[in-house]
């Protein structure tokens, strides 16, 4: 996938983005906290302007509560202030690219 950072903590090693050690230093971090099986890095364009945001999908049978994985990543991301995340079970945006789930939406 073009788009894949990492999928079940294997590198896509042609991703542009694996150039910067910061990204580099940032997943390292990621996948020692929470367990991850894909990152996404994107740019979502909000207000005219290109903020890069990663999505964090991680297994359901892992972790079943998704918000008790939020201060455990936002010190992940202390001063990776240029960066967002978000993050999902996998099981729902395989679902909604299946077109079963209707509240889920991938940006462009």
């Amino acid at each position: 996938m073009k788009g894949t950072i990492m999928r079940s903590k294997s590198l896509n090693l042609g991703h542009v983005a694996l150039k910067d050690k910061r990204i580099v230093l940032l997943l390292k971090g990621i996948t020692a906290a929470v367990p991850v099986q894909y990152i996404y890095l994107h740019n979502n364009f909000l207000a005219g302007k290109a903020v890069q945001e990663m999505l964090i999908m991680i297994p359901f049978k892992q972790v079943r509560i998704l918000n008790e994985l939020t201060p455990l990543l936002n010190i992940v991301f202390n001063g990776h202030t240029e960066l967002n995340y978000r993050v999902f079970h996998v099981h729902e945006v395989e679902q909604a690219l299946l077109g079963v789930v209707c509240f889920f939406t991938m940006p462009p």
